[in-house]
């Protein structure tokens, strides 16, 4: 996925209520959330962000509470990626359950002001900043995030892969989160088409270790 667009700054630590504050609960229709999002830091944010601009945040972004609104909130006002130098972990699976694709850079995000121009592409973690010239290198998605995220989010991309049975869904929800504790964390693990041929394997070995108990 390749993104262009201007830059909405904001600092460290932004939690989830200051993404939608919680007086906005009421209500998970996508447009109504982004009618408040940012409202009670930025109120110029709902009443002038453009599909396509970029919000840039910095430290622990998206801490708080697990509210998944935050996120759909974000995404809803048309913003197509979020930048920070680290993620709070809860948000960053929010993010990309909900097809909201997320990048960390680290410290290289005090390269990043107010209204500069992005130029991204999320199949490779490259980053142009085209008002300054700087080039940043995130974690490139895997090609399953990136279809999940193409999809909509989690649930569409199951429904679009016809995964029709619990088996299925719990394996692809396992590679996401195995991939979450590999970038969140710095787990040194195995690769995720390892893992999930190591999850296949202890499927098939339980049930046919249960079927034998029950015999």
């Amino acid at each position: 996925m390749k993104i262009e667009g201007k830059v909405w700054r904001y600092g460290d630590n932004i939690d989830t209520d200051v993404i939608i504050p919680a007086r906005y609960l009421n209500t998970f229709d996508p447009a109504e959330l982004a009618k408040h999002c940012m409202v009670d830091i930025d109120e110029t944010f709902a009443a002038n962000v453009k599909a396509g601009d970029i919000m840039v945040g910095g430290k622990n972004f998206g801490c708080g509470s697990s509210r998944e609104h935050a996120p759909v909130a974000i995404k809803a006002s048309g913003i197509p990626v979020v930048i920070a130098a680290s993620f709070a972990r809860i948000f960053y699976r929010n993010g990309i359950n909900i097809g909201l694709p997320l990048l960390e850079i680290g410290d290289d995000v005090e390269k990043i002001s107010a209204d500069d121009v992005l130029k991204i592409d999320t199949s490779t973690g490259t980053i142009e900043n085209v008002t300054t010239g700087d080039i940043f290198h995130a974690h490139p998605l895997p090609g399953f995030v990136q279809e999940i995220a193409n999809a909509g989010g989690l649930i569409s991309y199951i429904k679009s892969k016809n995964y029709g049975n619990c088996i299925r869904m719990f394996l692809c929800i396992t590679a996401l989160s195995h991939y979450i504790l590999r970038i969140q964390h710095r787990i040194k693990v195995p690769c995720c088409k390892h893992f999930l041929i190591a999850v296949i394997s202890g499927y098939s070995s339980a049930s046919i270790n249960y079927s034998s108990n029950s015999a």
